[in-house]
């Protein structure tokens, strides 16, 4: 079993841990009583397990926040009073937090996409010779495509193929 590494290097631009942790608010290190330790919310191993995963940084970013979500959703919640003092922890606001976040994150990542192909117009003027407009393998997100993958589509548009 590896020892888990907490490091960030204030460096997100050149180490793409360092860009996960800056994204999910997870920069600074928090004395964990469970481990004895100085900690982070994830280990060094972790992210770079979500993004050897996911397509992007920002999928990785994006599913290692709902993996907090999904931790502070399985905490308990409770309520103590000892004589006047009354203690009350409570994790949904944490939860919602870590789901707004890897939710934002989508959008961030959905609206840095091109709009349309950029064409020289010398490319276009003679299409005989050119033999048509050049291809592209590009994607571009449209006025109308879902920016946000995962919530689904609104539910008053209908999909052409029903569902």
């Amino acid at each position: 079993m590896a020892t888990p590494t907490y490091t960030y290097g204030f460096d997100p631009t050149h180490n793409e841990i360092d860009q996960v942790r800056l994204w999910i608010q997870d920069t600074i290190l928090f004395f964990n009583a469970e481990r004895n330790a100085m900690t982070m919310q994830f280990a060094d191993q972790e992210i770079q397990s979500y993004i050897d995963e996911c397509s992007s940084l920002y999928e990785a970013a994006a599913s290692c926040c709902e993996s907090l979500a999904a931790i502070y959703a399985g905490k308990h919640q409770y309520t103590k009073k000892i004589g006047d003092i009354h203690v009350s922890e409570n994790y949904q606001k944490q939860h919602l937090n870590y789901l707004e976040i890897a939710n934002n994150i989508r959008k961030r990542h959905a609206s840095y996409q091109s709009f349309a192909p950029a064409y020289a117009p010398a490319s276009i003027q003679n299409t005989e010779q050119n033999e048509g407009i050049p291809e592209t393998t590009d994607f571009y997100t449209g006025q109308f495509d879902n920016l946000n993958p995962v919530g689904g589509a609104d539910p008053d548009v209908q999909s052409l193929t029903g569902f």
